[in-house]
């Protein structure tokens, strides 16, 4: 820490790095993504539910999803009872393939994760809680494939951001390091213009956190729309698309879901055909079980 340089070679250094610290500072606002509008960007039930709610909530997401490939006959959702081991009836739903034409990637990648884990065309509920609960690392990285998918198609509508932005952090935090250190070494040698580059290190860092955080302007404008769009369902108002499915994307209470069916006269009969919805307490379960399905 205690350097034999003269106050004059300590200014300067002190100068320089404030200079170049100033400069990438300033670049990293003037490079900040300018689109505005997200209104010209539509996004289907599934799509809206997981950008809205993110990937710790995929399950209400994968669940809407289901419900859809049932009722365009992508598949066949049969609900079945069995005996669980205390002698009493537990419910199970069985999926079957069904006809696959007509479904777009994202739709078509659940499927196939899902019955990647039969040998047939045929799985249960209770056959993937079982291999959730035996296999948890290698059934969530199935299900890592669905979140990547979805995310590098935000990345494509210019939504978020992409991954490669981790260079940029990498440099923010190497710039926050070094004007730190030098800011430090500075003043312990009693050059006190150090305290600028240790002010600056705390916008570096600031920067780091905003690079990795941050969503691109369009897709800020697109949250606070889905945000205004919850409320809107809450209150009844219908003016999107699939609002049933939309509505248990975002994890409503089944209340306000049960009463959005019944005003937009959807279907999903096998959601409905209990007081709480057996359909969303069996597969949250056999999905997440009691915990998220996130890395």
């Amino acid at each position: 820490m205690n350097l034999n340089l003269s106050s004059t070679n300590f200014l300067i250094i002190n100068i320089l790095a404030a200079v170049i610290g100033i400069y990438f500072i300033l670049k990293s606002k003037k490079n900040k993504d300018k689109s505005i509008s997200s209104k010209s960007i539509r996004l289907n039930f599934y799509e809206k539910s997981y950008f809205y709610k993110g990937a710790n909530y995929i399950h209400n997401t994968i669940i809407a999803m289901l419900l859809y490939l049932n009722e365009c006959n992508a598949i066949n959702i049969e609900k079945t009872f069995y005996k669980n081991r205390k002698g009493e009836d537990a419910i199970n739903y069985i999926f079957t393939k069904g006809n696959l034409e007509n479904i777009d990637n994202v739709l078509a990648k659940l499927i196939d994760i899902i019955f990647s884990f039969s040998d047939n065309d045929k799985i249960s509920s209770r056959e993937l809680n079982k291999i959730r609960r035996d296999a948890p690392d290698d059934y969530n990285n199935k299900f890592y494939e669905l979140i990547d998918l979805l995310e590098k198609q935000f990345v494509k509508l210019g939504l978020k951001k992409e991954h490669s932005s981790s260079d940029k952090v990498l440099t923010n935090f190497l710039g926050f390091f070094i004007l730190l250190g030098l800011g430090m070494i500075s003043i312990y040698n009693s050059a006190y213009i150090g305290v600028i580059n240790i002010v600056l290190s705390i916008m570096f860092f600031g920067l780091s956190i905003s690079n990795v955080a941050e969503l691109p302007q369009a897709g800020k404008n697109k949250f606070e729309e889905l945000s205004k769009l919850e409320t809107r369902l809450k209150k009844l108002e219908l003016d999107t698309g699939d609002p049933t499915l939309v509505a248990i994307g975002f994890g409503l209470k089944y209340e306000n879901i049960l009463a959005i069916r019944n005003k937009s006269n959807n279907g999903y009969d096998i959601y409905f055909d209990s007081d709480r919805s057996d359909f969303q307490s069996t597969m949250r379960t056999a999905l997440v079980g009691d915990s998220f399905l996130v890395k």
